[in-house]
């Protein structure tokens, strides 16, 4: 009988130790997630096998992980019951900031789809929650991203008004590379609405926070700020084209800096640079870079391919218009 008694006693302390190490887990890979160590904190999660999660606080803390983790890690997303069960628990503990969290990584997934209505909704919803929470960088978060979906749908007044509201809360949080994104949103919001000396202002904005950006982005930033520059100095809006391609090579800026080119009367530069961004694949339009290697072509009596050429432009054409009757 003592024996039974002593392994049950041994048998309760192993599964009680075994729940604390879980939550010793969860805990370890919420901070690492906060310190955007994000594949740490994936590897870390799934080396946790969901039969150990005894507790329903665990495993809504375990699903709301596992789902930021594996978005932010570009990893295989789990089910939505995952996440689901994550909001249902939060919203019964009116766990406002995890429960903003969780709408917040469902909506991604479904901005993912390309499911923008849904995915506004439950942005709506986090944004709801975290206005309770008074935590401005996940305020921040939200306010960024529904900025980016309105953009997305062409909604521009709200557009402008999420990104001037992100805009706020990066100011607040004094974070240069929060405020350098935001500003080139906002600039964005204004050129949509043909702006462009408010585009260009906050374009001009994001100079001093160059340093503070993601790397990967710089080319982006410097070619938005080339053409802030493009018809009032084009000496220093080619300093950043120039500048942007030792980075990356995007379609826009060798086709911006070609326009300049041209427009100096160095038109066989003008002629390679455009010739040079057909051969890049970012998914920017080429038609109106078509047409001005046609009309290159054509002036210096090179025929030989103008009707691949027009036909080229009018497939770009219809697959412009059949994209806008699938959209209405």
């Amino acid at each position: 009988m003592k024996k039974v008694l002593l392994s049950l006693v041994i048998l309760t302390m192993f599964v009680a130790c075994g729940k604390q190490m879980v939550s010793e887990k969860l805990t370890q890979a919420d901070s690492l997630i906060i310190a955007e160590k994000n594949d740490s904190a994936y590897m870390l999660l799934s080396g946790i096998k969901e039969s150990h999660l005894a507790t329903d606080e665990d495993r809504a803390h375990y699903y709301l992980l596992m789902t930021r983790a594996s978005t932010l890690t570009g990893n295989t997303v789990p089910p939505d019951s995952c996440i689901d069960y994550a909001i249902s628990y939060y919203e019964q503990k009116k766990d406002c900031w995890r429960l903003a969290d969780a709408y917040y990584y469902k909506a991604y997934k479904f901005y993912s789809q390309q499911d923008f209505p849904t995915s506004l909704l439950l942005l709506k919803e986090a944004e709801k929650q975290t206005a309770n929470t008074q935590d401005i960088k996940q305020q921040y978060k939200i306010a960024e991203f529904i900025a980016r979906l309105n953009d997305v749908v062409g909604n521009n007044n709200l557009f402008q008004k999420y990104a001037r509201l992100s805009l706020r809360l990066a100011e607040s949080l004094k974070d240069n590379n929060r405020q350098a994104y935001s500003l080139l949103s906002l600039a964005h919001a204004f050129r949509n609405e043909n702006q462009t000396d408010s585009a260009n202002y906050y374009t001009q904005k994001t100079i001093p926070f160059l340093n503070d950006i993601r790397k990967e982005d710089h080319a982006y930033f410097l070619t938005d700020i080339g053409y802030a520059y493009k018809y009032s100095e084009p000496e220093k809006a080619k300093e950043y084209f120039s500048k942007a391609l030792e980075q990356r090579e995007y379609t826009h800026t060798l086709a911006h800096l070609a326009d300049i080119y041209y427009k100096e009367g160095n038109r066989d530069e003008a002629y390679q640079l455009w010739k040079q961004a057909l051969t890049i694949n970012d998914g920017a339009p080429k038609d109106v870079i078509i047409c001005n290697i046609l009309e290159y072509d054509i002036q210096h009596g090179n025929t030989d391919d103008v009707v691949e050429k027009v036909n080229e432009i009018m497939d770009i054409k219809d697959s412009i218009q059949n994209k806008l009757k699938t959209t209405r």
